[in-house]
């Protein structure tokens, strides 16, 4: 894992803005020690959300239709759902448990609230109002609320209703990141500017690797190594005679999707 650190920058103009300020500067020096020991548990828990929504991406965007046969998919449909599930509880443990001694994001805005030295407790209100993390985003953390009680840690009989109904609370993976970004957006806050990394480095985009090694996160490398060994993608050498038909019943984006992996390991478009 990474951490970004972030320099303090001094002169005038920029004494109240907390992006330039570090948090030995911002919080209160009793509270400071329990500043530290939360942020980081937090960090933790954002980094795992980052890392399966990373993978949960990949896994999504991968033909599988077309690289596997139906009955041997199953692995990766579980990795999927147990991935998408654990991405809902951990949203939610992060925004709203019910018992006090539970650290969740929202209990630890107030509590930086609460010990902000008194001259930017205004600085860190308007930097809270722009992110308006519960406003902007309160529908979808209801939806999250239900789905995470109601389907995940608890199998209530109303969770059973009609596909209308259940609509109203499901969550695409889009809307998942929606949160995700939303949360990493208050903890940047609360970072005051300088907050670390959210994804480990080998999934980072930002980390700059030596020209000779291979870039891809292990999920990619994963992935890659069943589209080259799938019958589809070689049947063209290794089927001639077939291939012609089996093409036939490809749709265009099927074929433009194959003959992108055959470009990529070296083959022929077809």
């Amino acid at each position: 894992m990474i951490r970004e650190g972030g320099n303090v920058i001094t002169g005038r103009g920029c004494s109240m803005n907390l992006k330039h300020r570090q948090p030995v500067d911002v919080i209160q020096p009793s509270w400071l020690n329990s500043y530290e020991q939360r942020i980081d548990l937090l960090w933790w828990e954002l980094v795992l959300l980052n890392s399966n929504l990373f993978t949960l991406e990949k896994l999504s965007a991968f033909p599988f239709r077309l690289f596997l046969e139906p009955l041997r998919g199953s692995f990766f449909s579980l990795v999927q759902v147990n991935m998408f599930n654990m991405c809902i509880v951990t949203i939610r443990k992060l925004v709203e448990e019910k018992d006090p001694r539970s650290l969740t994001l929202s209990r630890f805005k107030q509590d930086v609230q609460s010990h902000i030295r008194p001259k930017y407790r205004s600085a860190l209100d308007a930097a809270l109002d722009e992110v308006k993390f519960d406003v902007t985003l309160s529908d979808l953390l209801e939806r999250a609320r239900k789905i995470r009680n109601k389907r995940i840690a608890h199998f209530d009989r109303e969770f059973n209703l009609s596909p209308e109904q259940r609509g109203q609370i499901r969550l695409s993976l889009s809307q998942l990141m929606k949160l995700r970004e939303g949360l990493d957006r208050l903890f940047e806050t609360l970072c005051f500017g300088h907050g670390w990394a959210v994804l480990p480095w080998q999934y980072d985009p930002r980390v700059q690797h030596p020209l000779d090694l291979d870039t891809r996160s292990d999920i990619e490398e994963l992935l890659d190594g069943v589209a080259k060994d799938s019958h589809i993608l070689n049947m063209p050498e290794q089927q001639p005679d077939f291939w012609p038909h089996f093409r036939e019943g490809l749709s265009e984006e099927e074929l433009q999707m194959l003959n992108e992996y055959r470009t990529k390991f070296g083959l022929k478009k077809v």
